[in-house]
């Protein structure tokens, strides 16, 4: 499908709690500017309301910046065309529109839906991936989390540390002793003790012998007379 057979284009600028869009026509006429959070039931509700839009999913195009996440997921399942773009590249676009370095979300979500009506082939067409590498994904991201608030955890101060973190947390490796540590735990017995040599139980300074060192030799050298 080519650009002009769409017939909306939607930016979304990504956020970890709440999203921005931008719906732009095929003439790059704004149609609406809205935010959703990042909820299941916000996602559906922005879904219907680009329904509304166009009634046809197949002719919407979607522009985001993560090809994967539950909000790119559920666009897809709905029928939408989704595309991602790298976020490097969508930087080269944004100075298209401003030079300047400030982050705002509206302006983000325009550039999205501007930059693909004019540049489809820079971006990225989105699909699902199979139900198991989704699985598989989300718990690896599961992982890394606990994994880092593990660490956060173990660099904290131990009064700032919550009751019971190292009951749970830290597990000391406990090994058997081995016969060597159990016999220097035992006392020899007089037997034992009688059958061995007697120099190896006396006390280090009775066995020691202090020699004192011979005195260094003293070389005397002629003074030479001075030349006057």
């Amino acid at each position: 499908m080519v650009e002009s057979d769409y017939q909306v284009y939607v930016g979304i600028d990504w956020a970890s709690e709440a999203h921005q869009a931008c719906v732009l026509d095929h003439e790059r006429r704004a149609v609406a500017e809205r935010s959703f959070a990042h909820t299941g039931s916000a996602v559906a509700e922005f879904a219907k309301f680009l329904r509304e839009l166009a009634p046809d999913p197949g002719r919407v195009a979607i522009a985001i910046e993560i090809p994967r996440g539950a909000v790119v997921e559920t666009l897809v399942e709905h029928g939408f065309h989704v595309y991602a773009i790298n976020p490097k590249q969508l930087d080269r676009f944004r100075d298209r529109y401003s030079v300047g370095g400030a982050k705002d979300d509206r302006r983000d979500a325009f550039v999205l839906a501007d930059s693909l009506r004019t540049d489809q082939p820079c971006f990225r067409r989105v699909g699902l991936d199979d139900p198991r590498v989704i699985q598989l994904r989300e718990l690896t991201r599961v992982d890394e989390d606990l994994q880092r608030e593990g660490n956060q955890l173990a660099n904290l101060p131990c009064p700032a540390r919550p009751r019971g973190y190292s009951a749970r947390h830290q597990t000391k490796r406990q090994t058997a002793p081995g016969p060597d540590a159990l016999r220097l735990q035992r006392p020899p017995s007089p037997r034992v003790l009688s059958l061995c040599a007697r120099s190896s139980y006396t006390r280090p300074a009775e066995q020691t012998i202090l020699h004192r060192a011979p005195p260094t030799r003293s070389y005397s050298w002629p003074r030479l007379a001075r030349r006057r």
